[in-house]
């Protein structure tokens, strides 16, 4: 959604129509809750592929 340059009020408003519940089960998305969830989640596959690159290096060695 947001790769597809939705806003992050849209996204937002999307989760909440769709009933999907924030992880403190609200039923209502603000915008700055899908920041911080994108956050994470790109923070997450930053790790992943440093992860992945540290062990390729170790097994070269």
């Amino acid at each position: 959604m947001r790769a597809d340059g939705m806003s992050l009020r849209r996204i937002a408003g999307a989760l909440t129509e769709s009933g999907i519940r924030t992880a403190t089960g609200k039923t209502t998305w603000p915008p700055s809750s899908v920041q911080a969830l994108l956050c994470t989640a790109r923070l997450d596959q930053e790790a992943e592929a440093n992860a992945a690159r540290y062990a390729a290096e170790q097994l070269q060695r």
